[in-house]
């Protein structure tokens, strides 16, 4: 239920943001939405977790709002080079921590049709201080 695990998808991950990093992300945001079509489910491991997932279609806009966003806030670290312009592998997070019995049932009810849709909103997560920041 928190907006932490709300379905998203990660455009950049930094330890540490810019000063301006909140009113810069937010004049990003005019590009929004940004339409999308994700394909069937992906699991990726997470220790002795899983995360369920949704590969993104990459398309011209997208790749260009991914570029803008990484520009502001400058390359990766190498951690969280996954994030940097040309290597992004883009997806929709639907659950994390999952247990194998968990992805089980959730795949069975998932389904693999694609499904489109619009990115609408903006958001930064803190992972240290648990924290939403809404952008849009």
């Amino acid at each position: 239920p928190s907006d932490s695990n709300r379905p998203h998808v990660t455009v950049a991950v930094r330890d540490v943001l810019p000063l301006d990093a909140v009113a810069g992300l937010r004049s990003l945001a005019e590009a929004l939405p940004v339409a999308g079509s994700w394909g069937g489910a992906t699991v990726f491991p997470a220790g002795e977790r899983f995360v369920l997932a949704r590969p993104l279609v990459v398309t011209a806009d997208l790749l260009a709002f991914h570029r803008r966003v990484v520009q502001f806030l400058g390359p990766p670290p190498e951690r969280f080079a996954v994030t940097a312009i040309d290597r992004w592998t883009p997806h929709l997070t639907l659950a994390r921590r999952m247990t194998g019995e968990q992805i089980g049932r959730a795949l069975a009810l998932l389904g693999a049709a694609p499904v489109t849709g619009a990115m609408t909103g903006l958001r930064l997560w803190d992972a240290e201080q648990k924290l939403v920041t809404p952008l849009t």
